[in-house]
């Protein structure tokens, strides 16, 4: 990634500073160099003012979005949590606009909020991901001009005032296995690994580490 040469240096010397932690996740073997290092702390400072205006702009997810810590994963195309963290990959990141940013770090928080994790129980993971998704996008909908949403997945807009479990159910409606395509059965521990994963807009791969 091109940065300028005073920003670089300004984040080389924030990641060398011993009481500094920068959470990263990578591929093993693909450990990244001291520029892209830069690059990520660069990208930690954006996620960490981007949660100052959240607490302005939508004080209760932002407030409960303080108890997550923000960790650079290169290993997932978006954005995700599991609940403890929220991973986010710094090229999506940095392709976004302010106000997505902040639809982002509240989208995330909201799947905490929702206990959305707690609810799957014995659901496919894929289409109760969408499902949650979904909820997600019509409780944001009517929040702050200042967030904005960078896509929506396919829906009713009849859905709106609909729960996750009743969007799960007409989204499988009539179908035997998984409608995302594992075919895996309920209940396993199939789930993605970075929990509920940001959305991928359909025909794209934004932010994916090559």
């Amino acid at each position: 990634p091109k940065i300028q040469k005073k920003e670089r240096n300004r984040a080389k010397k924030t990641v060398a500073k011993k009481d500094i932690a920068l959470p990263l996740k990578y591929y093993e073997g693909n450990e990244p160099s001291e520029e892209e290092l830069a690059y990520y702390a660069l990208v930690l400072k954006s996620i960490n003012a981007s949660h100052g205006q959240l607490l302005k702009v939508e004080p209760f997810i932002g407030n409960l979005l303080m108890n997550l810590t923000f960790v650079i994963d290169l290993t997932i195309p978006t954005a995700a949590t599991d609940f403890r963290n929220v991973y986010v990959n710094p090229t999506f990141w940095t392709n976004l606009e302010p106000g997505e940013r902040l639809f982002t770090l509240a989208h995330e928080t909201w799947h905490v909020a929702m206990s959305h994790a707690n609810r799957r129980q014995t659901r496919f993971p894929e289409p109760w991901n969408v499902a949650c998704d979904l909820e997600i996008h019509f409780i944001l909908q009517g929040e702050s001009n200042k967030i904005k949403e960078p896509w929506c997945l396919p829906h009713d807009p009849a859905w709106s005032t609909w729960s996750a479990e009743q969007i799960y159910d007409a989204i499988t409606k009539g179908k035997g296995k998984d409608p995302g395509g594992s075919g895996k059965n309920p209940g396993g521990n199939d789930g993605p690994k970075g929990g509920w994963v940001f959305p991928v807009p359909p025909g794209s791969n934004p932010g994916t580490q090559n």
